[in-house]
């Protein structure tokens, strides 16, 4: 069985990829977007189902774009993208994490917009950024949690192709609080 080190950041490549995802594409977070950043990590929705540390100010995603996203690439922990519209607009973001425990395992999060919600973008992301991450980093299994209750996560799952695996108690850390959460993975083999 090969090894895989996901904590190089040769692994990821020496620049960020554009993926095609139609309707959607992915590329890095830029500039233009720290507004519709600093807008879509304060919309209530993503402040309920994801652990938001703080309230998100410009400077805030100035800082994530310029610094945070970049220095994650570099160390091999996680790749960002902006999921943008036709137009180039951002529409939220998405990302690969590594699992620190299991370099075989990576883990999808995602968020979507209000104004682009409901139009198969985030399904089109997590399967483009879910095959990207199969034939570039390696693992043998992509994850995705969502909350319990978080309904339109589990639907976006399943539409990509993971499968449900069930239950997780207090598994998952929201604001300061442990809550329950739904886990659905996608293997390796199973891409198309």
């Amino acid at each position: 069985m090969r090894r895989v080190s996901w904590r190089a950041a040769r692994v990821f490549g020496s620049t960020p990829p554009t993926l095609t995802a139609n309707p959607v594409t992915l590329r890095q977070p830029a500039e233009k977007d720290i507004p519709a950043i600093t807008v879509g990590y304060n919309d209530p929705d993503t402040i309920r189902w994801f652990s938001v540390p703080e309230k998100w100010t410009h400077e805030t995603a100035r800082d994530y774009v310029d610094r945070l996203v970049p220095l994650w690439w570099a160390g091999g922990v996680e790749v960002v993208f902006a999921i943008a519209d036709d137009l180039d607009s951002y529409a939220g973001s998405i990302d690969l994490s590594v699992r620190r425990d299991d370099p075989a395992v990576g883990e999808v999060g995602y968020f979507v917009l209000p104004d682009f919600r409901r139009r198969g973008y985030a399904v089109s992301a997590v399967r483009a950024i879910s095959r990207w991450g199969f034939e570039v980093l390696g693992p043998q299994r992509i994850q995705l949690r969502w909350a319990a209750g978080n309904d339109v996560s589990g639907q976006v799952a399943a539409r990509a192709g993971f499968a449900t695996e069930g239950l997780m108690r207090q598994a998952l850390m929201i604001n300061g609080k442990r809550r329950d959460c739904w886990v659905a993975s996608l293997l390796r083999d199973e891409v198309v």
